[in-house]
């Protein structure tokens, strides 16, 4: 494929994602639902009183970058309704599907970049959270952006022994990584994803470039999620604040049952049946479409 030819694909994508998050934002969905109202009460307190926080205790406990976003719009637009709330996620929305397409082509090439592109621009499921006011939205993009900059900066270090370039890149990775802490409960497993993903860019490297590498994204991941962790040191309960009301209870194998059957679920979510939550999913189907599920789990196991 041609460079033009990308940057052509590349710019239809991201307008069809636009298209799909920002159509109609004024008016669809109506309303604000329970949680995304919570986001609005806490952004407009931040802005009446000057003080944005870290972390939001009430509503079940919320990481706050989020919701600070929301209350900069607010007061940039001096507009106080639905679509301002979900102007946020509408551009974390179509900034994870630049960053899909970004990584894509750094793993499979541009041709793949832009199919798998344009599935999330298109897909259900992602086009819904980019339409309401929550956080989770904004976990993929730090994610997804993170690891881009991680392949970069590591494919900058293979081309030459620690550099200007590979530990400016590699920095700027842990600190988009250490963001993503910020946004939502269940970002707390990426560091699993991460780790296994700087594994396998860095075996190939001398013991020297790992170490140095390594150290400078966990350096730049420390720096930006220290505000949270000092939060959490502070507040240790408001660590497990949504865990402890979400996690199984009852004895050992009474837990290992539930999660054996969450997980279950979870992935039968993907291909065969989904959320019952009008908020979250056309009532009962799956996530993705049948063959867009076949390939996820081609790509998977692959």
């Amino acid at each position: 494929m041609t460079r033009s030819a990308w940057i052509a694909g590349l710019v239809g994508v991201i307008c069809l994602a636009t298209f799909f998050r920002g159509h109609q934002l004024t008016t669809t969905p109506p309303g604000l639902f329970f949680d995304e109202a919570a986001n609005g009460t806490d952004a407009l307190h931040a802005i009446h009183t000057g003080t944005w926080a870290v972390f939001y205790p009430q509503n079940g406990g919320r990481e706050g970058l989020f919701i600070n976003l929301q209350s900069l719009l607010l007061r940039a637009t001096g507009v106080r309704e639905p679509w301002v709330l979900r102007s946020a996620s509408a551009v974390f929305g179509v900034l994870t599907v630049l960053g899909i397409a970004l990584l894509g082509k750094e793993l499979l090439g541009q041709g793949t970049a832009l199919i798998a592109a344009f599935f999330m621009s298109v897909g259900f499921w992602h086009v819904n959270f980019s339409r309401i006011g929550l956080r989770a939205i904004s976990a993929p993009f730090f994610l997804t952006w993170a690891l881009f900059l991680l392949i970069v900066s590591c494919r900058a270090l293979r081309r030459k022994e620690p550099s200007i370039r590979s530990a400016t890149l590699g920095l700027l990775a842990g600190l988009v990584f250490g963001l993503g802490f910020h946004t939502y409960t269940s970002y707390r497993i990426a560091p699993v994803v991460f780790a296994l993903a700087m594994v396998c860019l860095l075996r190939r490297s001398s013991r020297t470039a790992i170490a140095t590498q390594a150290l400078v994204v966990v350096t730049g991941a420390a720096a930006a999620g220290f505000p949270l962790f000092l939060y959490f040191r502070r507040h240790p309960a408001a660590f497990l604040q949504r865990i402890s009301q979400i996690a199984p209870t009852g004895g050992t194998e009474a837990v290992a049952i539930t999660i054996a059957r969450n997980a279950k679920d979870t992935f039968a979510m993907l291909l065969t049946h989904g959320d019952r939550n009008w908020r979250h999913n056309v009532s009962g189907s799956p996530e993705l479409w049948l063959p867009v599920g076949l390939l996820f789990v081609v790509g998977l196991f692959w």
